[in-house]
């Protein structure tokens, strides 16, 4: 009678995961203006009549389905859409303080010379 190990039987073969393609830039620049779009629904707080969670979900599948209207070669998900605009904000708000700085410490806003 031959010998097998425990659980070599049973392991399952683990296939490869396929990479999505990363975010292009004009991707990244679109859900920043459908976003915008819908600034109201996603920046209101819970408190305000008619603010709730399911109005917040429809409006990332809206921003989800005009994403994948606009660039059908990159399938992306509601959370993958949430998690680059998390991402998005995280890494703009060092820049922008910096930009603060600067502009508080000269007076010349980006860099711009007079005269």
């Amino acid at each position: 009678m031959e010998q097998v190990s425990p659980g070599a039987a049973s392991t399952p073969v683990k296939e490869k995961r396929v990479r999505k393609s990363n975010w292009t830039l004009e991707e990244s620049r679109y859900l920043l203006q459908l976003y915008a779009e819908n600034i109201q629904v996603m920046r209101s707080d819970f408190s305000v009549q008619g603010c709730n969670r399911q109005n917040k979900q429809m409006a990332w599948d809206t921003i989800r389905r005009k994403l994948q209207q606009a660039f059908p070669a990159g399938k992306r998900t509601v959370k993958e859409c949430q998690k680059r605009w998390h991402t998005i904000l995280m890494t703009s708000r060092p820049k922008l303080a910096q930009v603060n700085k600067d502009f508080a410490a000269t007076g010349k806003k980006f860099g711009i010379h007079e005269g």
